[in-house]
């Protein structure tokens, strides 16, 4: 006996089945339902990754508008920082200005000279009362 082997196996096309024929009917019947079977399990697969593709374009579309919102939040506190600083300097130097301003406007007096007034003659009001030495107290009379 000779060696065989097949080298291709091929279905036959549903043309060439009789309906009426039993054995033809349960193979159409196997065959359809395997075919559609697969159909049905290709199309899930399809909607599946599609949902999937869906979904992970919907993350990443949330992960860089995340970023960006940090991003710009970021730029915002900094602005935000800058201004005051910006405003505590300005503040600083007004208030220095300021203070030099007043040190400028008063007068100045050497340490050595002092301006005294001579003392003044006292006044007769002020004489009388230097003088005036208080009453003992008198009985008064009814």
């Amino acid at each position: 006996m000779e060696s065989v082997s097949l080298t291709g196996l091929d279905q036959t096309s549903k043309e060439f089945f009789n309906p009426d024929n039993a054995f033809d009917a349960e193979g159409l019947t196997k065959l359809t339902e395997e075919i559609e079977a697969r159909r049905k399990k290709r199309n899930d697969i399809e909607q599946e990754t599609e949902v999937e593709i869906q979904r992970k374009n919907l993350d990443a579309e949330q992960q860089r508008l995340q970023i960006s919102r940090d991003s710009e939040y970021a730029n915002l506190e900094q602005q935000r920082e800058i201004e005051i600083r910006r405003a505590m300097q300005a503040a600083q130097i007004a208030q220095e200005q300021a203070e030099r301003e007043r040190e400028a406007s008063r007068p100045r007096s050497s340490p050595t000279v002092r301006s005294r007034k001579p003392p003044s003659a006292p006044t007769r009001s002020s004489r009388n009362a230097i003088s005036k030495k208080p009453r003992p107290w008198r009985r008064p009379r009814c």
